[in-house]
């Protein structure tokens, strides 16, 4: 698979409406790549929830990327508590609610 299995994923950064904006210092970055294979791809989720079905909502958040061949003097790491693979498999979910 081109993607590789779930259980290799790694979150790297995330975000959710009403936080800052997050900006990493000068000397960390995530490698990408390089002679031992590192992570070959990038992959970005965006999950909406407009349970009222509001009309005119506009979305203006983004995502900015800078890219250097000069590696970091330290890796960016994300310390994720609990389950991150949640399965709710034959699972109802209710509409709207995640």
């Amino acid at each position: 698979s081109v993607m590789g299995r779930a259980s290799d994923l790694e979150l790297i950064y995330g975000w959710a409406p009403g936080q800052y904006p997050e900006e990493m210092p000068e000397d960390a970055g995530i490698s990408f790549g390089g002679p031992t294979g590192g992570r070959k791809f990038f992959m970005i989720n965006y999950h909406y929830d407009n349970r009222d079905g509001d009309q005119g909502q506009t979305d203006s958040s983004g995502i900015r990327l800078y890219y250097t061949k000069n590696k970091r003097k330290y890796d960016i790491g994300v310390l994720q508590l609990g389950d991150p693979l949640i399965s709710l498999e034959g699972t109802k979910v209710g509409d709207g609610l995640t």
